[in-house]
This record gives structure tokens, sequence and C-alpha cells, in this order.
């Protein structure tokens, strides 16, 4: 057997709490490149998604363009806004109550139907196509010690 493993104890960290809602992390200083670039691309682009949820988690919106965001977000992700509304302080979003059922995924296996001809069994091609997709790798692979593959000659 082997000896249990000793949990570490360290410093446990806070989670912070900002004033803006959706807000996760530290606003950037102003000079730094990501906030430069996320700024201007709202200037030039003002429908971006993408700016605006990085401003809108990073602090730099006003709070009522940070509140319209946050509501949009949620209605992206699929949560309720409604329900979230306690949790627009800190940021967190609350996980849905009842695991979502996983769609079932139903597999068809076309199998191709067998021939026999002349007492030997062969798949029938499943595809009329001129493509040579359906020749196995193995089959291309040349034996005479070159590099690649042979490319079957169409007849």
């Amino acid at each position: 057997k082997k000896p249990a493993k000793k949990v570490s104890t360290g410093p446990v960290r806070e989670k912070k709490v900002y004033d803006l809602p959706g807000q996760k992390k530290d606003t950037p200083e102003e000079g730094e490149s990501l906030r430069k670039f996320y700024v201007s691309m709202r200037t030039q682009v003002p429908e971006s998604v993408m700016a605006e949820q990085w401003l809108m988690e990073h602090g730099l919106l006003p709070e009522d363009e940070a509140a319209k965001a946050y509501k949009k977000f949620l209605i992206r992700k699929g949560r309720d806004p409604k329900k979230a509304g306690a949790m627009k302080k800190s940021g967190g979003a609350s996980k849905p109550s009842k695991p979502r059922p996983k769609p079932s995924v139903k597999k068809e296996a076309k199998s191709p139907a067998v021939k026999k001809v002349g007492g030997i069994k062969r798949k029938a091609a499943l595809d009329d196509d001129d493509s040579d997709s359906d020749i196995p790798l193995a089959a291309l692979k040349s034996n005479n010690g070159g590099s690649g593959f042979k490319i079957p000659k169409k007849e």
C-alpha cells in the first residue's frame, strides 16, 4: 500500500468582489497593450462582442453599459439574467440546479452489402465516385523501401 498523500494547506485566497456587474478581473493599467487593443476595437467596432466582454470583465465599461453587456453575456451563455441579479456584484454566475440531459447521439453504422462473386466474398462499393478516398492507406504504401505512397493508376 502507498502512504496517503498529504494535502498542503497553503494560504487560502479570498475571492475578490468587484463593484461593476460582470467584472471578474482587476482593471489593467493605462499603458497595457491588451487594454489599448480592446478599447480601440470598441471605438472602431462598437458592436464587437469580444471587445465588450473583455472590457466588461476588466471593469472598463461604465456601469449602465456593463449591466447591459452582462445581461447579453448571460443570455448568450444560456443563463437567466433575472436569477443572476444577486450575483452581478461578485461577477460569478450561478450554475443551473438541474443537470441538463445529454443529447442522445445515434450513429447509424452503414455496413456495405457483401456480394459473393466467384466463391469470394467482396464488399460492394457504397459510392460510385472516382475518388480514391475509399482505398485503405496500407494498400497505397509502397514496399520498395522508398518514402511516400504510390498513386494508383486509373483504369
